[in-house]
């Protein structure tokens, strides 16, 4: 089975509208998280191909409802190709040990 995961330059909801209590102009707030988040794809490329050419910076995020309009969104891990994985870090963190930010 062959998926591919494409960058999303940004994961944004639009402020929910209170439908339930019948005024639909009442708009309700996003919930901030502390830090914002990127999130990665690996890929394995072709042999000899460097690791960092195949990982891939698909969106970032900060409010819990972004996070869950990406997850609700994106292919299941089970579905990708043998080898392939996310990672989530902090936004500016590249998910490699050679990364200053994580020594």
């Amino acid at each position: 089975m062959t998926s591919e995961v494409k960058k999303v330059e940004s994961v944004s909801t639009t402020d929910a509208r209170a439908e339930a209590s019948g005024d639909s102009n009442e708009v309700i707030p996003k919930h901030p998280l502390q830090n914002q988040w990127q999130l990665w794809y690996f890929r394995p490329g072709a042999r000899g191909s460097a690791w960092e050419d195949n990982l891939l910076d698909v969106t970032h995020f900060d409010t819990v409802e972004d996070f869950w309009a990406l997850y609700n969104h994106i292919e299941l891990a089970s579905h990708l190709n043998a080898g392939s994985d996310y990672s989530v870090f902090k936004y500016g963190i590249r998910p490699m040990w050679e990364d200053e930010k994580n020594k």
